[in-house]
């Protein structure tokens, strides 16, 4: 295969690296004809990713049909692998303690669909007056690496994610210190799961308190924090959103609707995370 010039440190490091989950996870049945290897068109479509290519760039890098591509990335997405590899990297990082979630940051993220115009699952949103998707995003603050990501249509409320976020980091036994979101998350409700549920502390500011009739301060900030360090962690979550659409292409791929959308975002994480592996010279297992 010729090296791609475009990130060749990058491409060489995705082609070089060896995961016995990764192996595991797209093992094809024993009967049959064996075809391509699976695990290395898994790594060629993070190249994709990775590299803005379309599949026709990647055909004619790697002599694999470009139809093949599609139809091995379909049947990965039945079955869940990107989703699946997603977490298992989540894990491995928590398990050797390079990722703690003592402060853990939310938000969302608008991402316009590639038509411009309505696509399946997509929803037009006034405030940027488009149509598109969300992402919403759970992130350690500390090493500014996603843990959990939820897909919705574009107009959903930001605040509704930071409950079903949370929940997923039961999946890896974990239990934050902080929580910090932004304005849009200020409600009572959230910060007593916050504390209640999670037993942490929410670093969430109180909305302006002109726009809040008969507002009682001091109850509203109960189960809260006001240290302004803390809180600025919070860019920790739009860095991250900026590591994806600018690093790593996300709504620049050249596909529709929210099942395409959903792929590419797993894909885009795991090549964040994966480039981490590699900066910290971690086997990834």
């Amino acid at each position: 295969m010729r090296i791609l010039t475009r990130c060749p440190d990058r491409v060489k490091y995705i082609l070089n690296f060896s995961s016995p989950f990764l192996k595991r996870l797209v093992r094809k049945k024993k009967f049959g004809r064996h075809g391509y290897d699976y695990q290395l068109i898994f790594k060629y479509l993070l190249i994709k990713q990775a590299c803005n290519l379309t599949y026709r760039d990647l055909s004619s890098t790697t002599g694999i049909h470009h139809s093949t591509l599609v139809k091995v990335r379909r049947t990965f997405a039945k079955k869940d692998v990107f989703a699946k590899f997603f977490r298992h990297l989540v894990k491995e990082l928590i398990t050797r303690g390079a990722v703690s979630c003592e402060y853990v940051a939310i938000d969302g993220s608008f991402v316009e669909t590639y038509s411009k115009r309505c696509e399946e699952g997509s929803a037009y949103w006034g405030k940027v007056e488009a149509h598109g998707f969300k992402l919403h995003a759970l992130v350690d603050a500390t090493t500014e690496l996603p843990v959990a990501l939820v897909i919705t249509d574009g107009k959903v409320h930001d605040s509704r994610l930071l409950v079903p976020l949370c929940q997923k980091l039961s999946r890896y036994h974990l239990k934050p210190s902080y929580v910090i979101a932004d304005k849009a998350y200020d409600s009572d409700d959230l910060v007593s799961y916050i504390v209640k549920k999670l037993g942490s502390l929410a670093s969430i500011p109180v909305r302006a308190r002109y726009k809040q009739k008969e507002l009682n301060l001091t109850l509203k900030e109960q189960g809260r924090t006001t240290d302004r360090t803390i809180y600025k962690k919070r860019t920790s979550v739009e860095r991250v959103f900026s590591y994806l659409k600018g690093r790593y292409s996300l709504g620049r791929e050249k596909m529709r609707g929210i099942g395409n959308f959903l792929i590419n975002v797993f894909l885009s994480a795991i090549c964040l995370l994966v480039e981490k592996f590699r900066g910290w010279r971690v086997r990834i297992l």
